[in-house]
């Protein structure tokens, strides 16, 4: 949708989402909902019960060794080991992901405190 660079950045810009961000009270609203989701929902403790259930849910099916074998084949592209690994991974990725979130958010702040002499 958006031109992007190598780095996986925005080089041209969203109108919409430039000109909605421009307006105080949706860029407020916006950072805001983005807190609450990388604060409650998006964190490893909150979304590893329904990564291992659904892990669980398809490991027998992955292991087999008769039958279709979820097209890992007899020669897979994927390992076994990297699918029984995948959950652990998942959760260090959100993880990362929330914490990164989280330092974008406090680095956006402080920008529009000091742009704005620190009121909020």
């Amino acid at each position: 949708l958006f031109m992007r660079n190598d780095f996986g950045m925005m080089e041209a810009g969203a109108p919409l989402y430039d000109k909605t961000m421009a307006i105080e009270k949706y860029r407020s609203a916006y950072t805001a909902y983005i807190d609450l989701i990388a604060r409650y929902w998006f964190t490893a403790s909150n979304t590893s019960l329904l990564i291992n259930k659904y892990h669980n849910l398809i490991a027998p099916y992955v292991s087999q060794s008769t039958g279709d074998k979820a097209f890992f084949g007899d020669e897979p592209m994927f390992q076994l080991e990297a699918f029984q690994n995948s959950p652990d991974a998942l959760l260090n990725f959100i993880d990362q992901r929330s914490k990164y979130i989280q330092t974008a958010l406090q680095e956006e702040l402080s920008i529009t405190a000091v742009q704005t002499g620190g009121e909020q």
